[in-house]
């Protein structure tokens, strides 16, 4: 993982997934039951690194917020799909 370890971490609705945010514009996913590491998205954007992240209820979408990126004290969001979902 990154330098200084995961800094948000989420869990898909059936707790199979772990969503982490440890590395600047990207999120690993884990297995959770094998702890392997099965993806990782990329993204760009004004989003350095996650405040907070969720899982909506159908786990096909990770939201990720940034509260301050940019220094404009604004909030930004991206929205992730998991393939296949």
């Amino acid at each position: 993982m990154g330098e200084g370890g995961p800094r948000q971490i989420a869990f898909s609705p059936d707790d199979k997934f772990a969503y982490v945010d440890a590395e600047v514009h990207k999120i690993k996913v884990f297995d959770v039951a094998t702890n392997a590491l099965v993806d990782e998205w990329r993204y760009g954007g004004r989003i350095d690194e996650a405040n907070e992240m969720v899982v909506d209820h159908t786990g096909r979408y990770l939201f990720v917020v940034d509260h301050s990126a940019g220094g404009d004290h604004a909030d930004n969001l991206i929205v992730l799909r998991r393939a296949g979902r």
